[in-house]
């Protein structure tokens, strides 16, 4: 994974003078900004065909749009702190659990940030 080799696209040609003349633009028929994109290279005629999000009417409509993505962040940023709040409580009950049972074990580190300590439990071998 981290001696990959980039992506290249190989076009072969007949000779040097369409070498010289050549251009992505109208190799894959889209426009000069949109050539080094790898991915969704929309051609020329898709682009004339397609209405984009971007047209916004009138202002309420795009106020009610910021209003709905705003909430729609509080509410992931809501859901991301429930989630470390059961991970947190999570942690502490598995930790109960690993503690009720058996062996020799030695604390590592404290917990942080109301998450439970670590423990480390020695090995022992079974007869």
């Amino acid at each position: 994974m981290d001696n990959e080799e980039s992506n290249h696209h190989t076009v072969f040609v007949d000779d040097p003078k369409e070498m010289d003349s050549w251009s992505a633009a109208s190799y894959f028929d889209t426009l000069p900004e949109l050539v080094n994109r790898k991915y969704n290279r929309l051609s020329e005629s898709q682009l004339k065909e397609q209405s984009f999000a971007g047209t916004v009417r009138d202002e309420k409509e795009l106020k009610k749009l910021k209003e709905r993505r705003e909430n729609r962040y509080k509410e992931l940023g809501e859901n991301l702190e429930d989630e470390q709040t059961i991970d947190r409580i999570m942690s502490h009950i598995q930790l109960r659990k690993n503690l009720n049972s058996k062996g020799r074990r030695v604390k590592v580190k404290d917990g942080e940030n109301g998450f439970a300590p670590v423990y480390r439990w020695r090995f022992e071998r079974k007869k």
